[in-house]
């Protein structure tokens, strides 16, 4: 089932589609546990319905939801041995959000809301609590090199985010909650915004293996009536596609053989579910948060541009990727729109923040929120074009970098996202009673 995005003028770029979203599958896995948590669900789609119930989504004792961190759909198809044939025929196209970057997505996943709704609108965004570019990921200022600082300053970090997450909705007594995450980020960054750190019930795991096989242990104690509460959700996130996307690119051999042992993890999970007659009371949704393209072309600002830049800026820029937000001093806006037009040139688009409050999710019913979406979004944001990398520090002098120096560069990758084109926009999602799966592979 495709997706058909509205193209922005005179650009490769399209506009997110917030009803046919990421933000729908975690609120939809509720509905399959019976509990409606007042989010926008797929199951409020006509096209996605059908599929939700041909698949035999409803009724289930288990809902378990896969979250691969960078896997767009085109690349799916161009590298999967089966998953992708199951997604077109138990599955369909989801948009991804403004901006196309991690802690944004996941915000929108985990709370069912836009990020117009949630206010989470990037990865190192301006944050006028603190004063400060805060990492979202770390959840920490900019230049700290510790993680989870926000969480000793004395204010309410959880308050960053305008609105609860599913979890802090849902009811305990009826449906349990378990994550999967590797043992790197448990309980760390930005899941302390999603999950009171003193109810969590995340897990670690150390490796596909471990955690298919956690997973499965997990599903197996619930059948077996170890956990209480009659439903379960299990939440898992896989992060290391995204990380031999950002080292490698993702047109490359190691991001392909890591998404094939993916693959073949999946496949033998379904399976030994499906054996151990788990399958038919387990649903089972997988889908992405974003897309990535290659990067083969840096830009860097001169030391000249840097200091006609710096008279124009309120505070230091953030980043989300490829997308760049710029705090601009309100006088200046106009001269900074063309200084900054004219450095990029063809290779990506500056706008307004005005040109853009629609990417984010904005209605009429949480208008309220745009003076505050301004203040961490930016004035201007630039977008680029496939293939394009902003280095916001510029090096002392010009150097063109081989091999190895792209590969040390902490700065400089192989891939990224975040910026709106398809490639990064559009991602799969399969949503099936897990049987059903396991009787066409």
């Amino acid at each position: 089932m495709s997706l058909d995005l509205k193209s922005i003028s005179n650009t490769p770029f399209s506009i997110p589609d917030y009803h046919q979203n990421i933000s729908m599958v975690v609120p939809s896995a509720f509905k399959c546990l019976d509990q409606d948590l007042g989010r926008r669900s797929l199951f409020d789609l006509p096209q996605t319905k059908r599929v939700l119930e041909a698949n035999e989504c409803m009724d289930a004792e288990t809902a378990v939801v896969i979250l691969v961190d960078t896997l767009g759909f085109t690349k799916l198809q161009e590298m999967s041995n089966w998953l992708f044939p199951i997604i077109k025929s138990h599955g369909f196209q989801l948009s991804s959000t403004c901006p196309t970057i991690t802690s944004t997505c996941l915000m929108s996943a985990h709370t069912g809301l836009t990020p117009c709704e949630h206010g989470i609108v990037g990865h190192k965004i301006y944050i006028p609590e603190y004063d400060n570019i805060i990492d979202f990921l770390k959840m920490s200022p900019i230049d700290f090199k510790t993680r989870d600082s926000l969480m000793s300053s004395g204010i309410n970090f959880r308050k960053l985010a305008w609105n609860p997450s599913l979890y802090d909705l849902m009811n305990r007594d009826l449906v349990a909650h378990v994550g999967l995450i590797h043992h790197r980020i448990l309980g760390t960054g930005l899941s302390n915004l999603l999950v009171d750190p003193k109810i969590r019930t995340d897990i670690g795991y150390a490796n596909m293996i471990d955690l298919f096989a956690k997973a499965k242990k997990i599903i197996k104690n619930k059948t077996n009536k170890k956990i209480q509460q009659p439903k379960m959700l299990l939440n898992i996130y896989i992060g290391y596609l995204d990380e031999l996307s950002h080292l490698y690119g993702p047109n490359s051999q190691e991001y392909l053989a890591g998404f094939h042992y993916f693959e073949i993890r999946l496949r033998e999970f379904i399976n030994t579910l499906e054996k151990n007659g788990l399958g038919e009371k387990t649903t089972l949704f997988l889908f992405s948060d974003h897309g990535q393209v290659p990067i083969d072309k840096i830009l860097a600002f001169t030391k000249d541009d840097i200091e006609q830049l710096g008279k124009y800026l309120s505070f230091r820029p953030g980043r989300s990727g490829r997308a760049i937000h710029f705090y601009i001093k309100s006088e200046f806006l106009d001269e900074a729109k063309n200084f900054l037009s004219n450095f990029i040139g063809d290779k990506g688009v500056v706008y307004n923040f005005s040109d853009v409050v629609d990417f984010l999710g904005c209605l009429p019913s949480n208008n309220h929120n745009i003076k505050r979406l301004q203040e961490r979004f930016g004035d201007l944001i630039v977008f680029l074009k496939t293939g394009y990398h902003l280095d916001l520090p510029k090096p002392t002098k010009e150097k063109k970098m081989d091999w190895i120096d792209r590969l040390m560069s902490p700065t400089v990758k192989f891939g990224s996202h975040g910026s709106l084109t398809l490639d990064e926009l559009i991602v799969p999602c399969l949503a099936s009673n897990v049987s059903k799966i396991a009787q066409q592979i």
